[in-house]
C-alpha cells in the first residue's frame, strides 16, 4: 500500500526517464554515424536547411556533431535534476495536504512554523479541500524559507510528522538535491559547502560538475528510494483518510 502522493511521484518521474533514455539512445545514433548524411553537406541527416537554420549553419564533422549532443545532452540532463527536485517539493506538499485532514493536531503539524492567510486567498479556495491544500503550500513554504535548506525541509518534515526516515537514505539522496541548487544559482558550479559535504562526488570547488547519464540515473535511484522510504514512514505512522491512499503499488 502506498500513497496517491507517491503513486503520482512514480508516474511523473518514470515519463522523465523516457526522456533519458531517449537522448542516450539518440547520441549513440549520432556516435556511430547512423545520421550522417551520405553527402557530407549537413551535419545530421533530416536537417532542412529552411526550417532548420542554425543547424544547417554547423560544421558537418564527427566534432561538431559530438558538440551538438553534448550540449543537448548537458541541457536535458539539467532539466531532469531540476524536475526531480520540483517532484520532491510536489510530493511533501501532496503529504503535508494528506496530513492536514488527518487527525494530526494542530499543534504539532505547524509547530514552530507559525502561518498567516488574508481571508480573501482563503474565500477563493472554494471548498474544505482547497482550503487545505492552501494551508499545505503555505506550510511547505514556510519550512522551506526558514533556513533555506533541502535538508532542513526534509528534517522539519520528518520530525514535524514523527516519521522516522531512514537517515542514511537522507543522506545518499542529498547531493543530487542540492545539485539542483547549483544548476539553477551558480550554473553547475560546484562550491566549497558542496565539495565539504559530500566528498565522495569528486567534485571540485569553482568547476562545473559534469552531468552524465551515470549521474542523472544514480539521482533517480537514490530520490525515489528517498521519497519511497518517507512514503513508508507516512504509511506505517500515521492514519491518513482514504482518499490519499493509493492501494496498489
Amino acid at each position: 500500500m502506498i500513497t496517491k502522493a507517491l503513486h503520482r511521484f512514480v508516474s511523473r518521474v518514470a515519463h522523465y526517464n523516457a526522456d533519458l533514455e531517449l537522448i542516450d539512445v539518440f547520441a549513440q545514433s549520432v556516435y556511430k554515424n547512423e545520421l550522417t548524411p551520405r553527402d557530407g553537406k549537413l551535419i545530421l541527416r533530416h536537417v532542412n536547411p529552411e526550417k532548420h537554420k542554425t543547424l544547417a549553419n554547423r560544421t558537418s564533422s564527427h566534432g561538431g556533431r559530438s558538440v551538438a549532443v553534448s550540449h543537448l545532452k548537458k541541457n536535458v540532463y539539467g532539466s531532469y535534476i531540476k524536475d526531480l527536485f520540483e517532484e520532491v517539493e510536489l510530493y511533501l506538499i501532496d503529504i503535508l495536504a494528506a496530513v492536514t485532514a488527518s487527525d494530526i493536531t494542530p499543534d504539532r503539524l505547524v509547530g514552530q512554523h507559525k502561518i498567516s492567510f488574508d481571508i480573501n486567498d482563503i474565500l477563493k479556495c472554494g471548498n474544505w479541500d482547497g482550503v487545505i491544500r492552501l494551508l499545505s503550500k503555505e506550510l511547505f513554504r514556510k519550512i522551506q524559507n526558514t533556513q533555506k535548506s533541502t535538508l532542513y525541509l526534509l528534517e522539519s518534515i520528518d520530525t514535524k510528522l514523527d516519521l522516522g526516515a531512514d537517515k542514511t537514505v537522507i543522506r545518499e539522496a542529498m547531493p543530487y538535491l542540492e545539485l539542483r541548487h547549483l544548476l539553477v544559482h551558480s550554473d553547475g558550479k560546484a562550491d566549497k559547502n558542496f565539495c565539504t559535504s559530500y566528498p565522495e562526488f569528486g567534485a571540485i570547488e569553482g568547476e562545473g560538475i559534469k552531468l552524465t547519464f551515470e549521474v542523472v540515473s544514480a539521482a533517480r535511484t537514490k530520490v525515489v528510494a528517498l521519497v519511497e522510504n518517507y512514503d513508508g514512514c507516512v504509511i506505517r505512522n500515521l492514519r491518513l483518510p482514504d482518499k490519499f491512499i493509493h492501494l496498489k503499488k
